[in-house]
């Protein structure tokens, strides 16, 4: 389904993701595109595959880094039109933990893209911290009276978490009334 025509980008924060986008770049054998800032912080990193991986041309890398603030479709399709000289097609991929889908965790080959025209976003629930269910057993076990969402990408993301948090809530009120 994709070829050499068809641009991946990772979405990443300042640190972190680091192995997804290893992991696709090393399957297609192929250089990491980040905007210098980025680059920058992954030298330091001192992870030789990903150094010897990195280039400043954005032509020659398959797999581009960016920021999580730019996998909104909008950025995307205006992001595929910097480059549509070189790629026919986008693949993004979005690693957090918030896209929580239990199928999906359970079995990826059930994670489906939304796509438009010749962009493919992908939300791949990943974290290299807590698993979604891990972070819901410990906010019903400590039950706060108060949470505040400090990781989040926008108003949507963080009215999704807190609806997450609510859910959360009314589970454990509603176990905890049962025992």
């Amino acid at each position: 389904m994709f070829t050499k025509n068809t641009l991946f980008v990772v979405g990443s924060y300042t640190i972190g993701k680091e192995k997804v986008f290893k992991a696709i770049a090393s399957k297609l054998n192929c250089r990491i595109y980040a905007q210098p800032y980025k680059e920058r912080i992954l030298r330091c990193l001192n992870d030789p595959e990903i150094n010897n991986r990195l280039t400043k041309d954005k032509i020659r890398a398959q797999v581009h880094v960016i920021g999580m603030r730019d996998m909104s479709l909008c950025k995307l399709k205006k992001y595929m039109e910097e480059m549509q000289n070189t790629f026919k097609a986008l693949v993004a991929i979005r690693p957090t933990g918030w896209e929580h889908n239990s199928d999906v965790e359970r079995n990826l080959l059930k994670l489906k893209p939304k796509q438009t025209g010749n962009i493919y976003v992908y939300g791949l629930p990943y974290s290299e911290h807590s698993s979604y269910s891990e972070l819901r057993r410990f906010y019903q076990f400590i039950q706060p009276s108060r949470t505040i969402p400090t990781v989040y990408n926008g108003k949507e993301s963080r009215l999704k978490m807190e609806k997450f948090f609510k859910e959360w809530k009314l589970q454990s009120v509603s176990a905890f009334s049962k025992s």
